[in-house]
């Protein structure tokens, strides 16, 4: 590496460790709203609408909501699995977040069956639900298993070295 670029180069991994940072808290704390919350945040969006744009439609449901997130956690976990396909060698820890995707979108799927099942009200025990959970979890099972079947062979130098 040339030494003029070397304080640049830490001055620009900083920056995007201090974004990682940011943004794991960020989208930490909306999970916590999209599970525990998500009728409340679509009223806030509907409060909100009234006030500022009264002329816009309230939302009368979620589902276009959900389906722009769910679509853009696809287009995520597609790449990185393009990325792994690509360049295993070079984008393997890129099965950790693919692998946390798979065991949350299960525990997740699971957790809804369940709470369907101790109350039916609730119309959550649909196969939909127990789907996700019997086919992303075996995904990231292997995902994992795979993963650490890397690690166990690649020698430490292999990996960028951690800048805290």
């Amino acid at each position: 590496m040339n030494t003029t670029t070397a304080p640049a180069l830490a001055t620009a991994l900083r920056r995007l460790q201090l974004t990682g940072l940011v943004y794991t808290v960020m989208f930490l704390g909306a999970v916590q709203v999209f599970v525990f919350a998500p009728s409340q945040l679509i009223g806030v969006f509907n409060a909100v609408s009234a006030q500022l744009l009264p002329s816009w439609p309230l939302a009368r449901d979620a589902g276009p909501f959900w389906l722009s997130l769910a679509a853009s956690m696809m287009y995520c976990i597609s790449t990185l699995s393009w990325m792994l396909w690509r360049n295993p060698a070079r984008w393997a820890d890129m099965a950790v977040p693919l692998v946390v995707a798979k065991f949350a979108s299960s525990a997740c799927g699971f957790g809804f069956f369940v709470a369907g099942c101790l109350r039916p009200e609730t119309g959550w025990a649909t196969l939909p639900n127990l789907t996700i959970m019997l086919t992303d979890l075996p995904l990231g099972l292997w995902l994992a298993w795979a993963y650490a079947q890397v690690l166990r062979h690649r020698p430490a130098d292999v990996a960028l070295q951690d800048t805290r």
